[in-house]
């Protein structure tokens, strides 16, 4: 069994790693006694991934551990970061390095304290997503290694906690009870007793992605007697089909039922009730979270399963993907708002009032009389999450969506920087900001009148409520 559970906060040196100068800067050396939670630095915001001029080498009790890559601040701080040294209480570490001769200041600021600048606004800056898990200070990307143990979701993810754009990766760890709430730990280091020894046993590609390959078994429509494997990609590109564990046979072409901004997302292993349980990243490259100590955000958590669906006629099936939220994000409903058999005329919003930034709509549309034309929602009076009648295509989804049943099943998740929507299976992400003065929802129609047979609205509670 991979002995993984060693927690540590800093990247580990390889072994044979020579300690030595970093680019051109005076070398400097300082030694605590650790008797405080955190060695915090003061930090100058890197927008693109750029190395920066200072790295130092921290020693624990005279041995070299780690290394990290600090902007150190030239002037006033954009914001703080933090070694997390409460693993080390007791301990002696030295912390030698090379510092660029403009940063001289910024090094008599780092030190050793109980709380970190700033983190009194935390999970409460203008940008910080509500329900969705971001990094309390620096960037993040893909998520790796998921686990479920001993009642606990841990969910590790690539991570730079000294600034705000990619570079300095470190192994961040966050744990969970119910996939909602999320408390993050020191980032984690994993150690097995071998992994050395492998045997070549198949080589397998899947068409459209070329990197975070996932692999599972999952049941189709249920039935644990009919188990198919997936190979997955970043993307959300994935086959179909049998391994013995050797070697892995597709039965279908390259699907996608993953779409927008989702990417380098993985599944849980060891899930309770044979659920697989997928997160991924929500990028967020153009522009990122502005101002923010913090960069990036996860997606909710998805539930993986395969379906069969109709290929040609009716007699025929094939084995897809389906994709929706977790059960648990209903525990975050505070007040609901339903209409039934609504019809909506070109140019009405039934959704006016709705004022509340975080949301969820469960929407059903009757697509009987709609022939041709544009429908659903948009966000922020900016953002469309709409739907083609006539290419049969949701706005940010590659693939061709058809009505099931002449009904179309809608669902969208309003967070304050992302808007998921789920249709008929599949699942699309992007990034947004609140647009002051807008309105947040719209339901409208470009195809004449519309019905909607259902229709749900739920303002949600921020899963931070209750952190500091």
């Amino acid at each position: 069994m991979l002995r993984w559970f060693l927690l540590m906060t800093l990247t580990v040196l390889p072994t044979g790693w020579v300690e030595n100068a970093w680019g051109e800067g005076v070398s400097v050396e300082r030694t605590w006694t650790i008797d405080k939670d955190y060695l915090i630095w003061p930090i100058t915001r890197v927008t693109s991934p750029v190395q920066p001029k200072n790295r130092f080498f921290l020693h624990l009790e005279g041995e070299l551990l780690a290394f990290i890559d600090v902007e150190l601040a030239t002037n006033s701080p954009d914001f703080w970061v933090f070694t997390d040294l409460t693993l080390y209480q007791g301990k002696i570490l030295t912390v030698k390095g090379t510092l660029d001769p403009n940063c001289r200041s910024a090094w008599g600021s780092v030190r050793l304290s109980d709380h970190v600048p700033g983190m009194k606004n935390l999970y409460r800056e203008p940008l910080r997503p509500q329900f969705h898990f971001s990094s309390k200070r620096g960037w993040h990307n893909d998520s790796d290694g998921l686990l479920y143990y001993q009642g606990q979701w841990h969910l590790f993810y690539q991570h730079n906690p000294y600034n705000w754009h990619w570079w300095n990766m470190h192994w961040g760890h966050a744990v969970s009870d119910d996939l909602l709430h999320w408390q993050e730990l020191p980032s984690a280091l994993f150690a097995s007793p071998d992994l050395k020894t492998w045997e070549k046993t198949d080589v397998f590609r899947i068409e459209g992605t070329g990197e975070c390959p996932d692999m599972f078994a999952l049941p189709v429509d249920g039935d644990p007697t009919q188990t198919k494997w997936v190979i997955w990609g970043s993307n959300g590109t994935y086959q179909i089909g049998d391994f013995d564990g050797r070697d892995f046979v597709p039965e279908t072409a390259s699907q996608c039922a993953y779409h927008g901004a989702a990417y380098g997302g993985q599944t849980f292993d060891n899930s309770p009730d044979g659920r697989r349980i997928h997160i991924g990243w929500v990028r967020d490259w153009k522009g990122g979270f502005e101002g923010m100590p913090f960069n990036q955000q996860m997606t909710l958590p998805l539930e993986l399963s395969l379906c069969t669906v109709p290929k040609g006629n009716p007699r025929a099936r094939t084995v897809c993907m389906a994709i929706a939220p977790v059960q648990e994000v209903e525990q975050l409903r505070l007040r609901t708002q339903s209409w039934q058999n609504l019809t909506v005329e070109p140019g009405t919003n039934p959704l006016a009032d709705i004022t509340d930034e975080l949301t969820e709509v469960e929407a059903v549309f009757d697509t009987s009389a709609v022939a041709k034309g544009e429908f659903c929602f948009t966000v922020w009076g900016r953002y469309p999450a709409s739907y083609d009648m006539a290419s049969q295509k949701f706005y940010g989804m590659k693939t061709t969506i058809k009505p099931e049943d002449e009904r179309l099943k809608v669902r969208l998740f309003v967070d304050r920087t992302s808007l998921e929507v789920f249709v008929n299976g599949h699942y699309t992400v992007r990034t947004i900001r609140p647009q002051e003065g807008k309105p947040v929802l719209e339901l409208f129609t470009k195809a004449g009148t519309l019905g909607v047979a259902s229709l749900r609205v739920h303002k949600l509670k921020s899963i931070w409520e209750n952190d500091k």
